[in-house]
Formats: C-alpha cells, structure tokens, sequence
C-alpha cells in the first residue's frame, strides 16, 4: 500500500467511526465536531480527519462553516420528507432494472445484510448497526441496474436515509415490521417478479414516509 492508499484508508476509517458516532447519538444534530478532540479520539492527524469531514459534508451529513467550523447536519421534518420522496421516485424502478442482472452471489450478500440487520441489537448501538445493515441490503439491491445516474441519485442521499431512520426509530420501534418487509422484498427479486419487487418496494418507503410527520 502506497501513502497515497494509506492516506485514503485512515479518512475513510475516520469518515466511519464520525458517522457510526451520529448514528449513534454521540454527536448529536447541530454539533461542532471538534478536530483535536476526534483526531486524538481516533489517533489520527488532522489530515485526514479534515477529508473525512470533506467526505461527510459532500454526503449531507455534516455541514461545514468556513467561521463556525464542522457540525452534524440537523434533518427536519421537510428535508427528510424531500429525500424520502427521492427515494421512492427512484429506488423502485432501480430495483427492478436491477432484477434480471442478480445472481446468486449478489443475491447471497442481500442475504447477509438482512441477516445483520436481523442481528443487530436494540440500544443506540444496534440502531445503529440495523441501519447501516439495511442501507446496505438496499444499496445492493439496485447495484446490479445499469444506470449508473440512477444508481447515484440513490447512493447520494443512502447516508441521509440512516439518519432519518435512526431518528424514526427511536420514536417508532417500527424496524420488525421492516424486517418482514425487507425478506419479502427479497423473495420477490429472487423470484425475478418485478411488478412484485415494485409494489412491495413502494409500500415500503410510502410507509416510512407517512410516518414522519408522526
């Protein structure tokens, strides 16, 4: 591994461990992430927590002040509505371009992350982990669709759906009924029924979304 490589590696540690701690309710909407506090927490320069940062802020998960410096992005009800609406404008029809190209091996890492998802706990930690779980199990869902611009509306705002989810679940414990949601949306693109994966896809994020003026 080259610097360059090893430079890349310890940003996008950081960029993980920063976005596990918003997850996790450790740094909290509208909070100043404080450089020397989180490269002395990770044992890293400032370097690359600074393109970590870089990386977050490109993701809409902080937001950087060139005065203020860097806090965790606050999601109000109306952004949150907005991305949702995203989502459920595009991640269906991905979905489905995305079924005659699944095999058993994209098919089987679908598997894992419900099986993590499945896993995880129900403390700030867990709904964490559950969160990153499904946004994984959503992601490789459309990975396979050959649209790549379709693909990146949907992978620009994945982080933001983890934030909103985790603050939705900690007011509505809704992920079982999720969970049922997630195998039969799986069982539908395994059985390559995309009106099936289309519906089912749909109802899904139309219920998160009905519940976020809740």
């Amino acid at each position: 591994m080259n610097d360059d490589d090893t430079h890349r590696s310890r940003a996008e540690y950081v960029a993980d461990w920063l976005e596990l701690a918003i997850l996790r309710g450790e740094l909290t909407a509208g909070e100043r992430i404080v450089e020397s506090v989180w490269a002395e927490r990770l044992h890293v320069s400032k370097t690359p927590l600074r393109e970590a940062l870089r990386a977050l802020d490109s993701k809409g998960v902080v937001i950087s002040h060139a005065y203020k410096g860097t806090v965790v992005r606050s999601i109000d009800q109306t952004a949150a509505r907005h991305i949702y609406e995203v989502r459920l404008l595009n991640e269906p029809e991905a979905v489905v371009r995305a079924i005659p190209f699944h095999d058993d091996a994209s098919l089987s890492l679908c598997e894992e992350a419900l099986v993590a998802a499945h896993e995880s706990g129900e403390g700030q930690s867990g709904l964490a982990d559950r969160s990153i779980a499904n946004r994984r199990f959503h992601t490789l869902l459309y990975r396979p669709c050959e649209n790549a611009h379709l693909r990146r509306i949907l992978d620009e705002i994945q982080d933001q759906v983890a934030m909103i989810s985790v603050a939705g679940w900690r007011r509505h414990a809704t992920w079982v009924d999720e969970e049922s949601e997630h195998d039969a949306i799986l069982d539908a693109v395994r059985r390559r029924d995309a009106e099936a994966a289309r519906d089912l896809i749909t109802q899904h994020i139309s219920g998160f979304l009905s519940r976020l003026d809740d």
